[in-house]
């Protein structure tokens, strides 16, 4: 009602006499303030749609690869921003910078994004409480615990949600990566060592239903033998770190001063910041060779 009145107001009085009162002169801020109000909003609403994130041909790969992820009926918006208006104002005041570097064609090499824990473990998504409880299979046979991964690990560190789940597969959004598990789990460890020990992932396996032959891996661990009698060279790679490495982040000097401080390094790159592990670290691979399914 108060924006019909205001315009008979000046479809009556004529904008020229309308500028002569100071009557005119609110109406005509009140509705200029309308006016970039509405634009902003709308400007909000159409920029948070994924949709629009997919209009910069760089961005296209993640946008396809979110359309077919578990989270595709979540906004980009509600992973890339903390929960809170001011954090929500800030990611929207970044995408417009990303926007100018975008028009302008000084396109980085990589991109990279921070999804802070709070995101994650909102109420209305992952809670800690609910993923302590769960337990989920990472892959067949292979049962995975969201607990034991969200406490200080080799007394140094705590991963974050994007530590595991992140997009080292471009196809893949948010995805876990076996490579990732490999490089915590066989870095500095002996095989069947520690956190390196098989049965932690692969438990007390039964028969090979596949084999002609019988044969039963859990009668095998009763006797005590090892799984490194049979299952040789599972891990290639040692996941060494290179000073050289560093320099394609950090090329002041002074940045690698602490380059042997294990405990810093990992604070700063995985507690506290997303760095993938292969930025650093040489890849490990880990598997066993096809064995035949018959026996002479």
């Amino acid at each position: 009602m108060l924006v019909i009145r205001s315009w008979r107001t000046v479809m009556r009085m004529g904008w020229k006499n309308l500028i002569k009162t100071k009557k005119g002169k609110a109406l005509i801020m009140i509705g200029a303030l309308v006016i970039v109000l509405v634009i902003m909003i709308v400007g909000l609403e159409v920029t948070t749609s994924p949709k629009f994130c997919s209009t910069c041909h760089n961005m296209k790969p993640y946008y396809e690869s979110w359309k077919t992820s578990s989270h595709n009926e979540v906004n980009c918006i509600k992973c890339h921003a903390e929960p809170g208006i001011i954090p929500y104002l800030k990611t929207k005041a970044n995408g417009l910078v990303e926007v100018a570097i975008y028009l302008s064609g000084n396109l980085p090499t990589r991109y990279d994004t921070e999804v802070s824990d709070k995101t994650c473990l909102r109420e209305d998504c992952h809670t800690q409480a609910k993923l302590k409880q769960e337990k989920v299979d990472f892959k067949k046979g292979i049962p995975f615990e969201h607990e034991t991964h969200l406490q200080t690990l080799r007394g140094e560190f705590r991963l974050r949600c994007t530590s595991c789940h992140s997009q080292i597969v471009q196809s893949e959004h948010m995805s876990v990566a076996e490579s990732t598990c490999f490089t915590c789990h066989f870095k500095g460890e002996d095989p069947n060592q520690n956190m390196a020990e098989c049965i932690l992932c692969h438990g007390a396996l039964g028969e090979i239903p596949e084999a002609e032959a019988k044969f039963n891996h859990q009668a095998i661990l009763q006797m005590g033998v090892d799984c490194l009698s049979c299952h040789k060279e599972v891990v290639k790679g040692k996941g060494e770190v290179h000073r050289e490495k560093c320099l394609f982040c950090h090329a002041e000097p002074s940045r690698l001063e602490r380059f042997k401080e294990s405990s810093f390094l990992h604070l700063k790159h995985v507690s506290e910041h997303k760095v993938e592990c292969f930025q650093c670290h040489d890849q490990i691979k880990h598997g066993v060779e096809e064995w035949p399914l018959s026996f002479p």
